[in-house]
């Protein structure tokens, strides 16, 4: 028998956490591994009640991301989407190579940020 060209892994490749920062309305989430189809869930869970508290602001360091494709591209940018409704921002932080490259060809004009101090 072959080897089955895309093993399965077990549990989530992706961890969220929150930072430690300075005491003003920003939200600090450090986001540690691949960034996904499989792992949005992951993000989405993290995000989802931030989103709905209406935060000033939410700062994601991607430092720590070592791949994130297009599913995790498209709920980063609709996290941004209802933000900005509500006058609230996304900033990201040190984004990987990959999602660098996806970011300049689909939202050049997103700015990013360094990479937050941990």
């Amino acid at each position: 028998m072959a080897p089955d060209p895309f093993p399965r892994r077990d549990g989530p490749r992706l961890d969220i956490r929150p930072m430690s920062g300075p005491a003003d309305a920003a939200v600090r989430l450090a986001v540690v591994g691949e960034i996904d189809l499989s792992t949005v869930p992951v993000l989405e869970a993290a995000l989802n009640p931030l989103l709905a508290e209406g935060a000033a602001q939410v700062a994601l360091d991607l430092s720590g991301v070592t791949f994130c494709d297009a599913a995790g591209l498209n709920r980063l940018l609709a996290a941004r989407r209802v933000l900005d409704a509500f006058g609230s921002e996304l900033v990201l932080h040190g984004p990987c190579p990959s999602l660098q490259l996806l970011l300049d060809v689909v939202a050049p004009e997103l700015e990013l940020a360094p990479p937050l101090t941990r």
